[in-house]
């Protein structure tokens, strides 16, 4: 074993090349790939990496085998550099093409639509998965929380839509840190937060409730997670989950498991879910049919220990026990975010109902496709979605949308906090069909008070239902209005994002 360690450590930068290309179009790539990196024993999160890529259908791995990636090198200058055995400082960065790679290396960026990302590779035999942008798999029909990472790779840049994945190293860091690191990664290329390593996550994770030994790392303790998280410049919240699905359906809709978890997912907004032994970030959902989001919401998360994009059928039937149960969610809301999403969804489906009767008129007269629900109870028809978002990137997508020209100049001339909660008022079947289904929105304050009463409108902003809105300032509480508009469904504003392969370019 000493003589493999040593032979690995002079072998892992064999020569001065800049890279090297794997073809993977047969198993023969992916079977010296797994020589390279897993060596001793088979790493389930390698092996789920390999996976997508196969889902991908990834014909060409180019290799960079002298990459200087900062999250190896802090743990390499924390860690790994005091240990007896020798560690190389430097990484290897794996990059997944689905299509050839010229062996020129040149005009790389004309790849950019086979391009579906990197993974860093350290020299640790046991968890080689490092830092990892790999974007989901194709065919799946899920809401992401995906952010956008520039990559320069020899001179050229190229683009990934993906959720951050880390393995933990068993040693300098748990699954928690890796948690947090996914989480503040995400927050960096999203929400622009800066940049954290893992000795940064590691340094801001001691002291606090201590559950063991803090070198060699045993994990974290909730305290610990919260306090650290909260260092970084986020505003983590404590949520405890229900312990049944009957539990969770008899919950008020803000409270539920599907509920709180799409919320944050919606908002991009990963939360960390923990269990007794073990913690994973939620990175998506899906929902496979109509009805009730407790019997077809289907959950992804990545798992440190198994992998990014796990699918995940029923949370309260997980096969292994380290998953079992779902105990606390811990969703991540930016620091100047104050009002939880549960707080606005309640508060928001209450200023609705205060409007129910003048929204039954409006859908009843003006829009065909709600005759058949005549004499039913609006709630019968109606659904809900709730999501944070920056009040800047809100007014960006108006006109892509479809709402009514006025209201949307009602609302780009509108002052407004950062962050804004918004709780779309949703058609169920148009919503269940995957078509535009929105008609109506209420947009709150998301400085307000984190426990406001239902019955105080205060954080209300601004509402609009079926081609009537209005806005109110935020000093003086004058209203601006926008009467009887035509109007049709529009599409959602939710940031959390579908993904599908980009077009490639024709072959000439």
């Amino acid at each position: 074993m000493v003589e493999m360690a040593r032979a690995r450590f002079f072998a892992w930068t064999p020569d001065d090349a800049p890279a090297v290309i794997i073809p993977t179009d047969t198993d023969e790539g992916y079977a010296r790939l797994r020589k390279d990196y897993t060596p001793v024993a088979n790493v389930p999160a390698f092996e789920r990496l390999i996976e997508v890529a196969k889902a991908h259908k990834v014909v060409s791995v180019l290799v960079e085998r002298r990459y200087i990636d900062a999250d190896y090198r802090s743990e390499h200058s924390r860690f790994y550099s005091t240990t007896f055995q020798r560690y190389p400082s430097v990484a290897h960065r794996l990059h997944f093409f689905t299509s050839p790679v010229p062996e020129s290396l040149e005009e790389l960026d004309k790849l950019q639509s086979s391009y579906v990302g990197y993974s860093v590779m350290r020299p640790l035999d046991s968890a080689p998965v490092g830092r990892t942008m790999i974007a989901p798999p194709p065919g799946i029909d899920a809401r992401w929380c995906l952010a956008t990472d520039t990559v320069h790779l020899l001179g050229w840049s190229l683009q990934v839509d993906a959720v951050p994945f880390m393995s933990q190293d068993e040693q300098y860091l748990r699954c928690a840190h890796a948690a947090e690191w996914m989480v503040l990664y995400h927050a960096h290329l999203f929400h622009g937060l800066p940049r954290r390593l893992p000795a940064d996550v590691y340094d801001e994770s001691l002291g606090g409730e201590v559950v063991d030994r803090q070198l060699p790392s045993m994990g974290l303790s909730v305290s610990q997670i919260l306090d650290s998280l909260h260092r970084f410049g986020l505003s983590p919240a404590r949520l405890r989950l229900p312990e049944s699905r009957e539990q969770s359906k008899a919950l008020d809709p803000d409270m539920s498991l599907p509920g709180i978890i799409c919320r944050y997912v919606n908002s991009q907004m990963p939360p960390i879910v923990l269990s007794q032994s073990h913690a994973w970030v939620v990175v998506g959902y899906e929902i496979k049919g109509p009805g009730h989001a407790h019997d077809n919401a289907v959950f992804y998360r990545h798992d440190d220990a198994a992998g990014p994009y796990i699918r995940i059928e029923d949370p309260w039937k997980e096969p292994k026990d380290q998953h079992r149960p779902w105990l606390l969610a811990l969703p991540s809301l930016p620091r100047k975010c104050y009002m939880t999403a549960e707080r606005a969804e309640s508060l928001a489906i209450f200023l609705f109902q205060a409007v129910t009767d003048r929204l039954e008129r409006a859908l009843n007269g003006n829009v065909q496709d709600f005759s058949k629900f005549d004499g039913a109870p609006i709630e019968d028809y109606v659904g809900f979605r709730t999501y944070g978002i920056s009040s800047t990137l809100y007014k960006e997508q108006l006109r892509n949308r479809g709402i009514p020209e006025p209201v949307a100049q009602l609302y780009r001339l509108a002052n407004w906090s950062k962050y804004i909660w918004v709780t779309e008022i949703q058609e169920r079947v148009r919503r269940d069909e995957s078509v535009e289904c929105v008609f109506g929105e209420i947009i709150l304050d998301g400085t307000a008070h984190h426990l406001t009463d239902l019955k105080n409108p205060t954080p209300l902003l601004a509402m609009h239902i079926a081609g009537s809105a209005m806005r109110k300032s935020p000093e003086f509480g004058n209203l601006r209005q926008v009467e009887n508009e035509p109007w049709d469904f529009y599409g959602t504003g939710c940031p959390g994002r579908y993904w599908s392969p980009p077009e490639k370019p024709e072959m000439g």
